[in-house]
C-alpha cells in the first residue's frame, strides 16, 4: 500500500541527477549571456571610436572606461569644451558592476605601439578588450591586460 524505502530513494536519486545536470547547463547559459553582453558593449565602444575617429581624425589618446564615464570629443584630452557625445555612458560589466573586464589603449599605428598618450593627433590604431568567462576557441591576447581574452580593433 505504500512506496519502500529503496523506491523512494532511487526516485530521490533520480531527481537529484537531473537537478544536478540541468544547474550546469543553466550556469553555461548565464555565462554565455554576460560573454554576449560584454561582446555588445565593446562592440558599442568601438562604433562610438569610429564616429570620434571620423570627426577629429584620430583616436582619443586615452580613455579610461570608467563606469558611466561619457565619451566626448574632450575625452583625454584638459581645457576643452565638449561639442559632442559619442557615448553618454560607458557599459559597465554584467556581474561586476564596474569596468574592470574592459581595457582601451591607443597606438600610434598597428605597426608602432608606442602608446601616445598626451598627444593628441598621433593616435590612428587602438586595441579594445574584454575578459571573457567562455573565450572559445580563438582567444586574442591584449596589449592592456593579459587576462583579456577578447579584442577588436578599427574597422
Amino acid at each position: 500500500k505504500a512506496f519502500s524505502l529503496i523506491e523512494l530513494m532511487v526516485v530521490i536519486g533520480i531527481i537529484a541527477i537531473i537537478t544536478s545536470i540541468s544547474l550546469g547547463s543553466i550556469n553555461i547559459i548565464q555565462k554565455t549571456s554576460r560573454d554576449t553582453q560584454r561582446q555588445g558593449d565593446i562592440r558599442a565602444i568601438q562604433s562610438a571610436l569610429q564616429q570620434y575617429y571620423a570627426d577629429e581624425n584620430h583616436f582619443p589618446d586615452s580613455m579610461f572606461l570608467t563606469g558611466g564615464a561619457a565619451l566626448t570629443n574632450c575625452t583625454g584630452l584638459t581645457g576643452c569644451t565638449v561639442v559632442r557625445t559619442y557615448m553618454a555612458n560607458t557599459p559597465k560589466d554584467p556581474v561586476s558592476g564596474t569596468v574592470d573586464p574592459y581595457c582601451y589603449t591607443s597606438q600610434r599605428s598597428a605597426s608602432n605601439p608606442d602608446n601616445c598618450t598626451l598627444t593628441p593627433g598621433l593616435c590612428h590604431y587602438y586595441e579594445l578588450c574584454a575578459r571573457l568567462e567562455n573565450p572559445g576557441g580563438n582567444p586574442s591576447t591584449c596589449t592592456c591586460d593579459a587576462q583579456n581574452n577578447f579584442k577588436v580593433t578599427p574597422l
